[in-house]
């Protein structure tokens, strides 16, 4: 491997990171929306406009993220991007700055943290990110952009079906446990208009 191909694949790598990082941002908020929304009423926005801009946040990041990977040649997409992180960066600084703890998730359903010194601390790296794959584009064509974004989605949807198998498995076990409870009630019933007659 020479210099120059480790130097895009690095190129590459950063990309690939950018697009899959915004893209499973981006989903996993779907799920959440409405968190999203009590963030955005939270930092002081009208409850009306925090519901369309928590869209908008959804569509800018699944737009970055699907270009950044289909789209590996075009720059919007990386100043997309840069664009969003400053957006969450100066998110974080207004948090701070009003000493307010504001909680955000970030990754949807995945946890929810505190807007502040993350947001703030991450937009080096995102410039960093950006930076490497302005420099170095991938040369991976648009299809097999499209072939990567349908593993990366592939791999979304496993992991959203086991743990809504988690879920279902909880709920299954409440309700036999119910089941169980009302058996029990039923035999305890019996016995007791058993033991009256």
């Amino acid at each position: 491997m020479t210099a120059s191909t480790a130097v895009l694949a690095i190129g590459s790598i950063c990309q690939a990171l950018l697009g899959s990082a915004l893209f499973t941002a981006a989903m996993l908020k779907v799920t959440s929306i409405l968190e999203l929304r009590g963030t955005l009423v939270a930092l002081g926005l009208p409850a009306k406009a925090a519901q369309s801009l928590a869209w908008v946040v959804v569509g800018a990041e699944a737009a970055a993220g699907v270009t950044l990977i289909a789209l590996p040649g075009a720059p919007w997409p990386r100043v997309l991007t840069a664009f969003l992180a400053l957006a969450y960066a100066s998110i974080g600084i207004r948090t701070l700055a009003a000493r307010r703890r504001i909680a955000c998730g970030c990754f949807g359903s995945l946890g929810r943290r505190n807007l502040g010194w993350t947001q703030v601390l991450a937009l080096p790296m995102w410039f960093g990110l950006c930076a490497m794959a302005q420099l170095h584009p991938p040369r991976w064509s648009w299809e097999q952009g499209l072939l990567g974004l349908t593993a990366l989605v592939g791999a979304l949807l496993v992991w959203q079906a086991t743990q809504e198998l988690r879920v279902w498995s909880a709920l299954r076990d409440d309700r036999i446990a119910v089941n169980e409870a009302v058996a029990s009630m039923n035999v305890q019933a019996e016995q007791l208009r058993r033991s009256a007659v």
